[in-house]
């Protein structure tokens, strides 16, 4: 369980799943409900010009009991999301990260302290989509991506882009917006050295991403054709974070 690399931004790990766990949860992407990120709302880490990505249903994997964290009166069975374990195929792609997590606590802190759980989700990328520099600002210790397209060329363009270490925010989580319009102080932040690092979408891989990185996913390419760039990816909740969830899903009527 070595890592293919690592430092204090990433921790990159590859040939994560059986060949077997890695069909079948292809065969599992065929069979999702797809909607595009943008169906109930815009979200702001989406800039206007990234295209139209898709997600899937979100899974949660809590760490501990919830019952004795959770305000009383939430219905978790009405919640928009899946618990571990689904019985379906994504549960070897969160078995496989929860794996590797006591390798990568220099980045993304340790559990049962430094995050409560891992929420997670699958996402299509098509060619000409993406995601603009950012900077994951929400109440997370870090963040992961696994890489679940069969096959993959270094045309197809869908890099994770990492930004210079130098350019890490020093605000607490949860801290700070995403502009949509408006990168005037991230432009200037990130060309100030103007130099970073790329992970490229290597099928049957994951990568771990320590907190307050800027960092974007390049375009997929129309070189790329109909092989879009699929992938799950989701955060590391911190306790704080669980708490606040609970309260969005009472909010909702759950």
């Amino acid at each position: 369980m070595k890592a293919t690399y690592i430092d204090e931004q990433v921790a990159v790990f590859d040939d994560v799943l059986s060949p077997e766990d890695f069909k079948n949860f292809w065969n599992y992407c065929q069979n999702e409900t797809w909607e595009s990120v943008h169906a109930q709302t815009r979200l702001g880490v989406f800039r206007l010009d990234d295209g139209d990505p898709l997600w899937g249903k979100q899974v949660a994997w809590p760490s501990m009991p919830l019952e004795g964290m959770l305000p009383p009166g939430l219905d978790l069975s009405k919640a928009p999301l899946k618990f571990y374990p689904t019985r379906k195929a994504i549960d070897p792609v969160l078995e496989a990260i929860k794996a590797r997590c006591p390798h990568v606590t220099s980045l993304i802190g340790k559990e049962g302290e430094d995050w409560a759980g891992i929420s997670v989700r699958p996402y299509i990328y098509p060619r000409g989509s993406g995601v603009s520099w950012h900077a994951d600002n929400g109440p997370y210790s870090g963040a992961v991506i696994f890489y679940a397209h069969p096959e993959w060329n270094v045309l197809w363009g869908g890099e994770l882009l990492i930004a210079d270490p130098s350019t890490k925010l020093v605000e607490a989580p949860g801290a700070g917006v995403h502009q949509r319009l408006d990168n005037r102080a991230e432009n200037e932040e990130i060309l100030r050295n103007g130099f970073g690092r790329y992970v490229m979408p290597k099928p049957n891989r994951i990568v771990f991403i320590a907190p307050g990185y800027r960092h974007m996913i390049a375009k997929v390419t129309p070189a790329a054709g109909n092989h879009a760039r699929v992938s799950v990816a989701g955060f590391f909740i911190t306790p704080e974070g669980v708490m606040q969830m609970a309260k969005m899903f009472l909010e909702q009527g759950v």
